[in-house]
C-alpha cells in the first residue's frame, strides 16, 4: 500500500537501469516501487538473438541481483509478440517465482482470456494482486475496466491502477473524474514520459534545458487541482516511452535531472571516437551550481570521478547508468521533501 508520497518509475530491464537500481541508497529504494518492462533480446551481429525463455530467465536473474526481495510490477509488453502474451507472462512469472521475487503482474484491457487466466492464477497463488495499466484514452472505458476486474475476480482494494499517458502530457483534472470507483483501488498512479525520443536535434556543446512536463503537470495537479484522489507520480526516468533503442551510433552526452527540466549536453558520437569528450562534459557539469554533489547519488559520484580522470570515459551504458541513478534519487527525494504532496 502506498499513496502520492511514493514513486513508481517505469524502467526497462537493460543494463543501464539495472545498475541504477542496484546502486540506490536504501532510504531512496524503499520510497519506490518500479514497473519493470522486460526488454527484447538484443541482436548479436549476425547471430540469432537469445531464445525468449532463456532471455526472460536471464532478466529475472538480474532483477534478483539488483532489486532483491522488494515488490515490483512486472510488464511483458515488449516480449509478448514472439510467443503471445499468455506464454510470456507464464515464463516471466515462473522465472520470478523460482527466484522468490515479489512480482506483481501488469494487465492491460487488450489482454485475451489466456493471458487473463495466467494473471488470475498468479493472483490466487501469489496473493499479490495485479496492476491494471490503462492508456489515458481508456480512462472513460468503464465497461472494459469492469470486465477485466470482474473476470479476474479480485476486489479493487487488492488491485493497483496505473493511468499511463506515455508521450502525452498528463491531463488529470479531466481524466481522474472518468475513472470508476477510484477510492477503492489499493493504489492509484499516473505516468507520463516527457523526455524526447531523440536528442539529435538539440544544439551541441551547450547545456540544453528540456522541460520535465511529466513532473510539472503532476505537481500542479496534486498541489492545485481538486482531485478526488491524488495519484502517485510515475515517469520513464531519462528515457521516452516505447521499446528501448538498440544499435546505431550513440551520442556522447549527459542527461541531468533538476526540478523543472533536464540539463542535456551532447558533443560528438561514440563511433566517431568522441568518448573522451565525456570527461570534459562531466567537468562542465560538476562546475555548475545545479550539480548536486558527489555524495548525492552513486551516479553523481561516478560523474565526479570521470571528471577527475585522465583516461577513463565510460561508454554509452555507463552514461545511462549515471543519469538514471541520479534521476531516481532526485525524484524520490523531491517527493519526500515536499509535505504538501
Amino acid at each position: 500500500m502506498f499513496d502520492q508520497r511514493h514513486y513508481v518509475p517505469i524502467l526497462k530491464t537493460k543494463a543501464g537501469e539495472a545498475w541504477a537500481l542496484q546502486n540506490l541508497d536504501f532510504k531512496v529504494r524503499v520510497q519506490m516501487t518500479p514497473v519493470l518492462e522486460i526488454h527484447r533480446p538484443p541482436k548479436k551481429n549476425d547471430k540469432p538473438p537469445t531464445p525468449m525463455k532463456e532471455h526472460i530467465h536471464e532478466v529475472c536473474a538480474s532483477i534478483k541481483d539488483v532489486w532483491g526481495p522488494n515488490p515490483f510490477f512486472l510488464d511483458t509488453e515488449w516480449v509478448n509478440t514472439q510467443h503471445g502474451t499468455a506464454a510470456a507472462l507464464t515464463i516471466a512469472l515462473e522465472a520470478c517465482r523460482v527466484r522468490r521475487l515479489k512480482a506483481i503482474p501488469v494487465v492491460k484491457i487488450g489482454h485475451d482470456e489466456l493471458a487473463l487466466n495466467v494473471v488470475k492464477s498468479a493472483a490466487e497463488n501469489d496473493k499479490r494482486g495485479y496492476m491494471l495499466r490503462l492508456d489515458f484514452e481508456d480512462a472513460s472505458a468503464q465497461a472494459a475496466i469492469r470486465g477485466v476486474v470482474d473476470y479476474l475476480g479480485l476486489n479493487k482494494g487488492d488491485l493497483h491502477l496505473l493511468l499511463d499517458y506515455r508521450q502525452q502530457s498528463m491531463n488529470l483534472n479531466e481524466d481522474v473524474p472518468k475513472l470508476p470507483s477510484l477510492k477503492e483501488w489499493m493504489t492509484f498512479t499516473a505516468a507520463s514520459a516527457a523526455f524526447p525520443k531523440t536528442i539529435s536535434t538539440l544544439p551541441p556543446r551547450t547545456w540544453n534545458e528540456v522541460p520535465r512536463h511529466d513532473w510539472n503537470a503532476w505537481e500542479k495537479s496534486v498541489m492545485e487541482d481538486d482531485l478526488s484522489r491524488k495519484p502517485t507520480f510515475s515517469d520513464y526516468a531519462t528515457r521516452c516511452a516505447g521499446p528501448p533503442t538498440s544499435g546505431g551510433d550513440p551520442r556522447v552526452h549527459l542527461r541531468y535531472t533538476k526540478d523543472k527540466n533536464w540539463l542535456v549536453y551532447l558533443d560528438g558520437t561514440l563511433q566517431s571516437g568522441d568518448a573522451p569528450k565525456m570527461r570534459s562534459i562531466c567537468r562542465k557539469l560538476i562546475a555548475k551550481p545545479e550539480y548536486d554533489g558527489l555524495g548525492f547519488s552513486k551516479g553523481d559520484s561516478e560523474i565526479n570521478r570521470i571528471a577527475h580522470q585522465e583516461k577513463e570515459t565510460g561508454a554509452a551504458t555507463q552514461w545511462v547508468q549515471w543519469c538514471v541513478n541520479h534521476h531516481l534519487t532526485y525524484v524520490a527525494r523531491r517527493i519526500q521533501e515536499n509535505s504538501d504532496f
